[in-house]
């Protein structure tokens, strides 16, 4: 395979979807959304893709489909079950992080890597660039993607001040894809295993660690991120307005056609997260939120 993929990785809310945005303009890449839903939200609940079609409409998902019938013969049903049993971020932890052995494991999860790798591969041949973009952030399916690609992977560790976080789980209604309200010992607790487990995908793939307040702030972090994608050549920005892909699930900023040209920050959680989740969060992420240059302390 001679096309690099390009996972991003990280806790949801994080500006994953504005990162893979900025990313296929720049790099003229085949964004993908969040290919860990494809069967959820794609096929079985009929999400509309990035394209304007609905994934069963739509002309790179009905053959991604066709592929994975082909060659594994299962449906979005099937797949969907599949995908549960392997890419629960548990299972991640217990049979990948901390060794618990499990053949029923090892034998759906060779299963579901021979399913991405069709999906993978259709992408493949239906971009024309050089990069294609899976946006499913959780490292469980990260893992996934790494031994279902025989080519070049580069895994970008996305991360976000946790309070902010939190306070789009529990306030923000943008996305249509959650509606969730997630209470702060859960989301903080995610937010800490979750960005552990993706820090260690560093030791599987090419790896860069990118801030989503400085990614936002400084436009010479999305510059450095292209150059390093790119091998050290830094590709022309593009000005075609291409690049939006066929994303499946994530913010609903996707439907743009004419995609973002600059990040935008968000910092409402300032003054719309209440003071005591605010401190209640920076005691509970402490030391994860140090690791990334975050202060506990400060609003």
């Amino acid at each position: 395979m001679n096309k690099t993929l390009v996972c991003i990785a990280g806790y949801g809310r994080s500006g994953s979807t504005m990162l893979e945005m900025l990313l296929a303009r720049r790099l003229d890449a085949l964004g993908l959304g969040e290919v860990k839903y494809a069967w959820s939200r794609g096929f079985l609940r009929g999400d509309t893709c990035s394209c304007g079609k609905a994934a069963q409409d739509c002309p790179f998902w009905q053959a991604a489909l066709g592929r994975v019938r082909q060659a594994i013969g299962k449906g979005p049903n099937e797949a969907e079950a599949l995908r549960n049993a392997v890419e629960r971020n548990r299972h991640h932890w217990a049979h990948r992080l901390l060794g618990i052995p499990s053949s029923r494991y090892d034998e759906a999860r060779a299963q579901y890597v021979s399913l991405l790798s069709q999906i993978y591969a259709q992408a493949e041949a239906f971009g024309s660039g050089d990069y294609l973009i899976d946006s499913s952030k959780d490292p469980a399916h990260v893992d996934l993607a790494i031994d279902a690609w025989s080519g070049r992977t580069v895994v970008i560790h996305l991360v976000r001040d946790p309070r902010a976080v939190v306070y789009s789980r529990r306030y923000s209604r943008r996305s249509p894809d959650a509606l969730r309200q997630n209470g702060v010992l859960r989301s903080c607790t995610e937010w800490n295993a979750i960005n552990v487990a993706s820090d260690k995908l560093r030791h599987r793939a090419e790896y860069a660690l990118v801030r989503y307040e400085d990614l936002s702030t400084d436009p010479g972090v999305l510059h450095e991120l292209v150059t390093q994608i790119a091998g050290g050549d830094t590709p022309p920005p593009n000005s075609t307005g291409g690049g939006t892909g066929h994303a499946l699930s994530g913010n609903s900023m996707r439907w743009e056609v004419d995609g973002i040209e600059a990040p935008v920050l968000d910092t409402r959680w300032h003054t719309a997260l209440p003071a005591w989740e605010r401190r209640l969060t920076g005691v509970l992420c402490a030391p994860v939120m140090a690791r990334y240059g975050y202060s506990s302390a400060a609003d």
